[in-house]
């Protein structure tokens, strides 16, 4: 993949919507590693080589060693008679869910990403993935069958090579067969037997093969979407004919396989309801340390199912700012408010602008709590979802994981002392709005928070300040997406995933790696300063 940008036949154009010029691996790659690199610079040779299907089919196999391609794949998926239009489409995302979950464990190994930074890379995302007629769920789609991939491949037994628990399921079916013929356990001349062992009164050989069987029905029904998506893999390895009775026909299968493939459970956190939450931390003290503490104000909320709204509204800005990432100015100058926020865009740290504008959302949907629109309901769900991130899971942010951690901490504690005698979200949300801000620069995360939901009410009417937010945390969320720390997105899909991971792995295939610099930005040259526009 280090070359892969660089061995496109001068006589082909790279086309995302078909995957012609694109040399992603699918599979082949284990003998790839028992070539050696040739001189001058020492990497595996390219060639090409065509071949005969069935002396019926003639699919081009692209070989790189002797990989096949994901182009190969496609027109070997396409050409296949017996599936219908919706399984070609289906079993296609399956492909390339399983091509990108190839190309994503580079990461988890440190490897650099060759095709980073590329045209032909960014374009197979927002024209090959995101099509010209805007569908984002599809796209979220393959993402979420190679995250999928990626968990067998790191918790599960699951591999290409073959299906365990089919060989499993097998092995204990001959097993248990040969166990009745031997024992005659459910023979009508089986109390004849010599075999008859009892215990206490019970038929302990009869009882051992119930089990068996119960085994194996358990193990036949239980890990059915698994067996799907790896039994399709290993026919496409093989460029094994469909028929009415393999896994690429069958339709109930495949929709099983390309819906929820993890909890799609967005996390919520509300600093102004949550702070004063305290834990008596039973439980890590019972474990003698093994389960994590929980810190002050760490209380979150009740998760929500993430909506193809959401995905839509994120995806949308994506493709059409060109892929180029905003921190939340872009949607702002859109609203013609940009000059009068964007003091709020230039704070020391991303979690600091995170947290004001938490705060400030908070405050501008106060009265307002149950979502009214779809713009609302996107605004408060991406602004406590960041919060949530903030306050469990700061490794998958900007900057370091501790120092966010201290920051919270802080916030946390900054709420405990300013919004004492406040019970509820409604009478802290007013007491944030009369605070009075100091005349010098040292204004705190929750007076800012306050200054800015104070301005965030004074836009009206209501229906467009719920598109001002929801414009900038669909804008924002992606912009923080970018991260170094494969680790962190690998640990949280043994717990579900996180829609940030999926975030994180989308950008990875468009060649995005790094967040860009935002001049005057968080970040920018002003080392996060507050402007001459702040409220200070």
């Amino acid at each position: 993949m280090m070359i892969d940008h660089e061995q496109i036949p001068p006589d082909v154009t790279p086309n995302p919507e078909t995957m012609e010029g694109y040399k992603y691996i699918f599979h082949g790659e284990e003998e790839v590693a028992s070539l050696l690199p040739t001189a001058p610079e020492y990497r595996v040779g390219f060639k090409e080589a065509t071949r005969t299907m069935f002396d019926l089919l003639i699919c081009q196999r692209r070989v790189f060693g002797k990989c096949t391609t994901i182009d190969s794949v496609w027109r070997w998926i396409e050409s296949q008679s017996v599936l219908t239009k919706e399984g070609v489409e289906t079993i296609k995302e399956i492909a390339l869910s399983f091509s990108l979950f190839k190309l994503l464990k580079r990461r988890l190994c440190g490897y650099q990403i060759g095709e980073a930074g590329h045209t032909k890379t960014l374009d197979f995302v927002l024209n090959g993935l995101i099509s010209e007629e805007g569908n984002y769920v599809r796209a979220f789609r393959v993402i979420e069958i190679e995250l999928a991939f990626l968990y067998d491949f790191l918790y599960t037994r699951f591999d290409t090579v073959g299906n365990g628990y089919n060989a499993l399921t097998l092995y204990l079916a001959v097993s248990v067969t040969v166990w009745n013929i031997i024992s005659g356990a459910f023979s009508r001349h089986y109390h004849h037997s010599n075999l008859e062992q009892r215990v206490h009164g019970t038929d302990v050989t009869h009882w051992v093969t119930v089990v068996l069987l119960i085994i194996v029905l358990v193990l036949s029904f239980l890990p059915a979407t698994l067996e799907k998506r790896w039994d399709i893999v290993d026919e496409l390895h093989s460029y094994k004919q469909p028929t009415r009775m393999s896994a690429m026909s069958d339709m109930y299968g495949l929709n099983r396989v390309a819906k929820n493939c993890w909890q799609r459970a967005f996390g919520q956190y509300s600093l102004l309801l949550g702070f004063d939450y305290h834990s008596w931390n039973v439980l890590p003290l019972l474990s003698l340390g093994l389960v994590d503490k929980t810190r002050d104000g760490q209380k979150a909320g009740k998760k929500i199912m993430l909506t193809a709204e959401i995905i839509e509204r994120v995806l949308f800005g994506f493709k059409e700012s060109n892929g180029q990432l905003q921190d939340g100015q872009s949607a702002l100058a859109r609203n013609q408010l940009l000059s009068q926020f964007s003091w709020s865009c230039t704070l020391p740290t991303h979690i600091h602008k995170i947290l004001v504008w938490h705060i400030g959302t908070t405050i501008a949907m106060d009265g307002h709590l149950v979502p009214r629109t779809g713009d609302h309901r996107v605004a408060k769900t991406l602004s406590d979802y960041c919060a949530y991130l903030v306050a469990f899971f700061p490794d998958m942010l900007p900057g370091h994981g501790y120092d966010t951690q201290r920051i919270f901490d802080a916030v946390v504690m900054e709420a405990r002392e300013g919004l004492t005698g406040c019970d509820t979200v409604s009478s802290r949300c007013e007491k944030l709005t009369m605070m009075v801000l100091p005349s010098d620069s040292s204004c705190t995360i929750l007076e800012l928070g306050g200054w800015l939901g104070r301005e965030l009410r004074g836009v009206v009417p209501e229906v467009r300040r719920w598109k001002v937010l929801a414009d900038f945390w669909a804008e924002f969320i992606l912009f923080l997406a970018p991260s170094s720390n494969a680790e962190i997105h690998a640990e949280k899909l043994t717990a579900g995933g996180e829609f940030m991971t999926h975030l994180w792995a989308l950008l990875t295939h468009a060649g995005i790696l790094e967040r860009p610099s935002m001049t005057g930005g968080v970040g920018g040259g002003n080392n996060g300063a507050l402007v001459h526009d702040s409220p200070v």
